[in-house]
């Protein structure tokens, strides 16, 4: 039974991982204006301080370099996800005129998360896979598994990040 799943052939597999991607990107915007997750307001308080121009004297976790990679005294936090969301928020800022702020800064960091998880989940499918709707339903289970959606679904997490760069 196992060996009539070979004769499956999917043609056209660049638009069918085109529609998976774009499904994928589709389920943060149901929750657009919404922005939850495990200290996620602390992030964006981050990000924004960032942003405005943060001062070492008002703001311990700025004051050692161990701080940008979360050690404890200076940061419980790895501040890289709030200087990428600060870069995120001041370039949607110019581009927009002033439109654009954080949530949709959240957004884009999310879309890039989705792609990366993308390339790397195919990566990873290519070489554990021969048949190619085997690598599909690989990505796809990968890309659409509920905790993927749950953290890339306007959640602020490192969970996910860390995830990512271990698989990379």
């Amino acid at each position: 039974m196992s060996y009539r799943f070979k004769n499956i052939t999917i043609k056209k597999t660049n638009l069918y991982y085109l529609v998976l991607v774009i499904v994928a990107i589709i389920i943060p915007l149901t929750t657009y204006p919404l922005i939850y997750g495990v200290d996620a307001f602390q992030v964006m308080w981050m990000a924004n301080a960032l942003k405005k121009g943060a001062l070492f004297s008002e703001n311990t976790w700025l004051i050692s370099p161990f701080s940008y990679f979360g050690y404890y005294p200076f940061s419980h936090r790895a501040i890289g996800i709030p200087m990428f969301l600060a870069f995120l928020m001041s370039l949607l800022e110019f581009l927009s005129f002033g439109v654009f702020g954080i949530t949709e800064a959240v957004l884009m960091f999310n879309i890039i998360l989705i792609i990366i998880i993308y390339k790397c989940s195919r990566n990873l499918g290519n070489k554990l896979f021969e048949e190619e709707w085997s690598r599909f339903v690989f990505v796809a289970a990968i890309l659409l598994s509920p905790n993927a959606i749950q953290d890339f679904a306007m959640t602020v997490s490192t969970r996910i990040i860390i995830t990512i760069v271990m698989l990379v």
